[in-house]
């Protein structure tokens, strides 16, 4: 038995989890990105749930004051695509309370922005690392945002691209986990943004100090841009 919404025993903990941190608000800060993760994730929609809920009161909390970055990602996740209506009212709800006017929201019945309400959140989530040069901008934050892109790819405009193909190069981006996503975003876009794509993509090929994994990514990436 036990409280919370039934039918999800091994999800049960995550569910519980999420509901905790929501009452810590400002000070649960440091959970912001794995929530976000699991917002993304989580195979269970209660959990997924939960995580918008939570991502709503922390970073409604935070307001623009210290940890106030996170508050974009934060926002254009929960405009992610969800089929899942209980995750979609909770994104909503969540929203509102991140300070999203009702007539901004996207509609109930699907809870997805255009590219262009997403792509510059996700753009300046990228850029910050170079300006701040601040471990606040954790990696996960922007290995998500890495992911978000590559699931809007075909619709991305060249700004975002050219923020990917920066993020591909190690004097800019520090993590291997976000050069690996930035490739795999890079290898999604669409056919107009395909020879761009591949001018970022070949120097990181031949670049012998690369980490291995990320010149794997990078040549999927290319095989993907061009099959040929």
């Amino acid at each position: 038995g036990g409280v919370g919404p039934p039918g999800i025993h091994n999800a049960q903990p995550r569910w519980q989890a999420t509901q905790d941190l929501a009452q810590l608000g400002e000070a649960a800060g440091a959970a912001v990105a794995p929530l976000q993760a699991a917002l993304r994730d989580d195979p269970s929609y209660h959990v997924r749930g939960g995580a918008a809920q939570a991502l709503g009161v922390i970073c409604a909390a935070i307001g623009g004051e210290g940890l106030g970055f996170r508050v974009p990602l934060t926002r254009a996740m929960l405009r992610r695509d969800e089929d899942e209506p209980i995750v979609r009212q909770a994104a909503r709800q969540a929203l509102v309370a991140l300070g999203v006017a009702e007539a901004q929201l996207p509609p109930p019945g699907a809870l997805e922005a255009a590219a262009g309400g997403m792509e510059p959140l996700l753009v300046n989530v990228l850029q910050a690392v170079d300006e701040a040069g601040d471990a606040d901008y954790g990696d996960m934050q922007r290995s998500i945002a890495t992911e978000v892109l590559r699931e809007l790819g075909p619709q991305l405009g060249a700004a975002a691209v050219q923020r990917l193909g920066q993020s591909l190069q190690p004097a800019n981006e520090p993590s291997h986990h976000v050069r690996g996503g930035a490739a795999r975003a890079l290898g999604a876009v669409g056919a107009a943004r395909a020879e761009q794509a591949t001018n970022f993509l070949l120097p990181a090929l031949n670049n012998q100090d690369e980490d291995l994994y990320v010149r794997h990514d990078v040549r999927d990436a290319l095989l993907a841009l061009n099959p040929e």
